[in-house]
């Protein structure tokens, strides 16, 4: 046994999650820092693409090295390629100081913003409902559409490969006017909803649905960390450290809510309630669609 029980194995997983959090908290500053104004949008777009990719290659190949040696070779493998990774960081990134000193004090003068307030509640209704469905896909797939493994494992490369293409595909409309592309893309992701609702088969067009679905959902979080920069002032790594806390418990928020609706009313009732949240998400952004680049800021 490689640990003394499950208190060592909770411990970790902190440890890996603090890690996750101070990785993506840092990495949209890092980036704004690196590339120019005009291509910022694209900068950020790149970093989260990477994201994407990571989650749609990940399991696969690290569940292929497990079936050719074992689980713990698998983990070795990550824990040295993550080793090269900081070594080559450490040498490619320049030094930076940060903007700002960290504390609970300069996090609440963050938070007295508006308009990044605006965007902690757009981030909780948008992840919210995006997890609420998404974290029983799979089950819904095999149970409502009754797809195959393997036709499981197709439909999860398809939204995983949609997810990436998503930032540049959208990554115009991301930078010139965040809140509109974020009710663009829950119109999108609530259309794709209700179809895969409706199907009762492992046809075409649920395969479209889960497509558009991939691509509208992975702009969102590009969409909703650029508008976090641009709504932090001066303190863009508080603004972003605010919004990847708000990220993550939304992601946590979404899950609990699909879990006590498919444990009460069925498996259907997920996406019913991704759609619930979706909408309150669109009523938060809906007075502020038409704010012009910067004009959020200056109120």
């Amino acid at each position: 046994m490689l640990v003394p029980g499950i208190a060592a194995v909770a411990a970790f997983r902190l440890l890996l999650g603090v890690g996750a959090g101070g990785f993506w908290s840092l990495a949209a500053t890092v980036g704004m820092r690196l590339a120019p104004a005009e291509k910022l949008g694209r900068a950020i777009a790149i970093i989260f693409s990477g994201g994407s990719v990571a989650t749609v290659m990940g399991l696969p190949l690290i569940g292929a090295l497990s079936n050719v040696a074992d689980w713990h070779v698998a983990l070795q493998t990550l824990a040295i390629l993550l080793a090269v990774l900081l070594l080559v960081q450490g040498v490619l990134l320049p030094a930076m100081a940060p903007a700002t000193s960290p504390s609970l004090a300069s996090l609440a003068s963050a938070f007295a913003l508006r308009p990044l307030r605006q965007v902690l509640y757009a981030t909780l209704f948008l992840v919210a409902g995006q997890f609420c469905a998404y974290t029983f896909f799979t089950a819904s797939l095999q149970q409502r559409l009754s797809m195959t493994p393997m036709r499981v494992e197709m439909a999860l490369w398809v939204f995983g490969t949609s997810c990436v293409a998503g930032p540049f595909v959208f990554a115009r409309m991301t930078s010139a006017a965040p809140a509109g592309m974020l009710l663009r893309a829950l119109l999108g992701m609530g259309v794709a909803a209700v179809g895969l609702r409706s199907e009762t088969g492992s046809s075409i067009p649920a395969f479209v649905a889960i497509t558009a679905w991939g691509m509208f959902w992975g702009a969102v979080p590009t969409t909703l960390q650029m508008w976090c920069l641009k709504s932090s002032g001066d303190a863009p790594e508080l603004g972003s450290a605010l919004f990847v806390s708000a990220f993550q418990a939304s992601l946590g928020l979404g899950a609990a809510i699909g879990g006590q609706l498919v444990h009460r009313l069925g498996i259907s009732w997920a996406n019913s309630g991704s759609l619930v949240l979706w909408l309150a998400g669109a009523a938060t952004l809906g007075c502020f669609a038409t704010d012009r680049p910067g004009r959020a800021a200056q109120r």
